[in-house]
C-alpha cells in the first residue's frame, strides 16, 4: 500500500462513518438534539446535557455534513497528488519538469499530513511522517 491508497482508504472510512448518520435532511447536528442523545446521571433521572457543554458543541461542530465536506477536500487535494505525480513520469520536456517536480513536492507534502493525522493506524508507515 502507497501513501495515496492509504489516504483514499483512510478516507473511505471516514465517509462510511457518517454515512448513517443523517439526522436531518441536510445532515446539520443540532446542539441541543445532540444534547437529549447524551445525557448523564445515575441511571434514575437523567440530566440533558446543556447545548453549550464542550462535549456537545464538539459533536455539533463535527457533523456528518461538516465531516463529508471535509472528505471531499481531502479527495480533491489527493486527486491533484495523483494527476502530478503520473504528469511527472509522462513529463518528456526537460523545460516542465522542475516545475512538475515543485507541484509534486507541495502535494505530496500534503498529502502525507494528511495521512499523519492516522498516524496511530496499523497500516500507517513511519516513512510517510512530514
Amino acid at each position: 500500500m502507497d501513501l495515496a491508497e492509504f489516504v483514499a482508504a483512510r478516507l473511505d472510512e471516514d465517509q462510511y462513518l457518517v454515512s448513517g448518520f443523517a439526522f436531518t435532511g441536510d445532515t446539520k447536528w443540532d446542539a441541543e438534539m445532540l444534547g437529549r442523545l447524551f445525557w448523564y446521571g445515575d441511571g434514575s433521572a437523567p440530566k440533558f446535557r446543556p447545548a453549550d457543554d464542550p462535549v456537545i458543541r464538539h459533536l455539533a461542530r463535527h457533523d456528518a455534513a461538516r465531516v463529508l465536506r471535509e472528505v471531499a477536500a481531502k479527495r480533491a487535494i489527493l486527486a491533484a497528488y495523483e494527476a502530478v505525480l503520473a504528469d511527472c513520469h509522462s513529463a518528456g520536456v526537460p523545460a516542465r519538469r522542475p516545475r512538475k517536480y515543485g507541484e509534486y513536492d507541495g502535494l505530496h507534502k500534503a498529502v502525507a499530513e494528511l495521512a499523519a493525522v492516522y498516524s496511530d493506524h496499523p497500516d500507517y508507515q513511519q516513512e510517510w511522517a512530514p
